[in-house]
Order: structure tokens, then sequence, then C-alpha cells
């Protein structure tokens, strides 16, 4: 299905040059918006996808890595982890 054009074909063929110039730069504004909402989204969608593979990871290894961290065979350390979000 074709997506229609905005504006129309019509409309364009009675304007100004400098009308069609300013709906050009409205336009490529709206799209860099677009674009700089869409690669914040994305930059959120890796970090939660990450965040979430490492909570399977520890949903399925913690009790492992406890029973280590007691008998003395790993050491775990928090530091480097910061500080907790709020």
């Amino acid at each position: 299905m074709p997506i229609p054009l905005k504006p129309p074909v019509e409309f364009t063929l009675a304007c100004s040059d400098a009308s069609l110039g300013d709906l050009e730069l409205a336009t490529l504004n709206r799209a860099s918006h677009l674009r700089r909402q869409l690669a914040a989204s994305l930059d959120e969608l890796i970090k939660l996808e990450a965040e979430a593979l490492f909570l399977r990871w520890m949903i399925e290894h913690r009790a492992e890595l406890v029973d280590e961290a007691r008998a003395g065979i790993v050491q775990i350390r928090l530091d480097f982890l910061g500080s907790p979000r709020r």
C-alpha cells in the first residue's frame, strides 16, 4: 500500500520556491529529531537487553557463585559496580 505524500503533489506545484525550501527544512528538521529519538531509544533498548541477560545469568548461577565465595574458591568484588540505581 503506497504511503501518500505529505504535502500533496498538487500543493507543492502551487508553492513558491521559498515555501518549498521552508517545507524542506521543516521536514529535514523533523527527520533529524526522529533520528535522535530513535538513537536514544536504541541505546536504552541495548542497555535493557544487556541488563536482562545479566539478570538471567544471575538467576541461573547465583547460588553457585555464593557457594564458591563461601568456600573461598572465588572472591566477589562489588566495588566496580558503582552506586546502586535509585
